[in-house]
């Protein structure tokens, strides 16, 4: 993906990219850019392109009130894009901005995974993200956050004011997110919480699985009898590491609890006298 480059005096573009949900902050937008646009809108300092497409259930109530807000903004200062996006779009989207705004629920988000902060990051763009949450986490000092629509907009005047500082800070994360998180490393890293001692001399081999398409059912079965098939597995010695990302935790840990802790984790050996 190659970087846009960002012109002397151009606005601060800030994004949200996804579907319009509740818990990923939707509804700030309206307040948030409105006590922004006085200070930073009418002098062409900031702007914001807004991904408002459904998600697959539709609108909820709140989020057609919260658009119907946002559209009240000049076009300039605020564009709104109500399409789902392709892979295309949404690259040139994340690659053309400035900043990611990210401030998820702070109860669901706390360890819950982000795959566009993921990629923000690596991108080496600022975020602005919610307080204790995991895309303040992953992007250390390269980020804005804040655990108010209050918090949260003086942040972003705070960006808009210091933006070289931040952009160097969040280059030099992404920097090194990308150097620590090479598919090497990745690779080194998942085998390292492998546990052999129990293996026999014998080569044992080992496969990935993408939990998330365990929760979907992806194979055709219910991720209960998914889970058990792959624990037979692993006692026959032939590991299982389930790698774990995005949306994918929540059935895994409530429902099978003794399976999951951790975005990467391995199952081991139990005793057969569980059904």
């Amino acid at each position: 993906m190659s970087e846009v480059s960002r012109e002397i005096n151009q606005a601060v573009t800030v994004v949200y990219l996804g579907a319009a949900r509740e818990e990923k902050g939707f509804l700030l937008l309206p307040e948030l850019i409105g006590s922004l646009y006085e200070v930073l809108g009418k002098s062409e300092q900031l702007r914001f392109v807004i991904q408002c497409s459904p998600q697959i259930v539709g609108y909820l109530p709140s989020i057609k009130v919260a658009i119907e807000k946002l559209r009240q903004f000049p076009s300039d200062y605020v564009e709104l894009r109500d399409k789902p996006q392709s892979t295309k779009d949404y690259y040139e989207m994340l690659s053309g901005s400035d900043v990611v705004m990210l401030c998820y629920d702070h109860d669901r988000y706390r360890v819950r995974g982000s795959g566009i902060a993921v990629e923000a990051v690596a991108l080496g763009k600022i975020l602005l993200s919610t307080k204790g949450t995991f895309p303040e986490f992953l992007s250390g000092s390269g980020a804005a956050s804040g655990s108010t629509v209050t918090e949260v907009s003086a942040a972003l005047e705070d960006v808009v004011a210091r933006f070289e500082h931040y952009r160097a800070e969040a280059a030099q994360v992404g920097k090194s997110y990308r150097e620590s998180y090479t598919p090497k490393a990745y690779i080194e890293s998942m085998l390292k919480n492998i546990r052999c001692s129990e293996a026999p001399d014998s080569d044992r081999s080992v496969s990935a699985v993408d939990a998330m398409s365990v929760t979907r059912g992806d194979s055709g079965e219910d991720y209960r009898a998914c889970l058990k098939r792959l624990r037979y597995r692993d006692e026959a010695m032939a590991g299982v590491l389930l790698v774990r990302g995005g949306d994918a935790g929540g059935a895994l840990n409530s429902d099978v609890p003794r399976y999951g802790v951790g975005l990467d984790y391995w199952i081991r050996r139990e005793n057969s006298s569980d059904s």
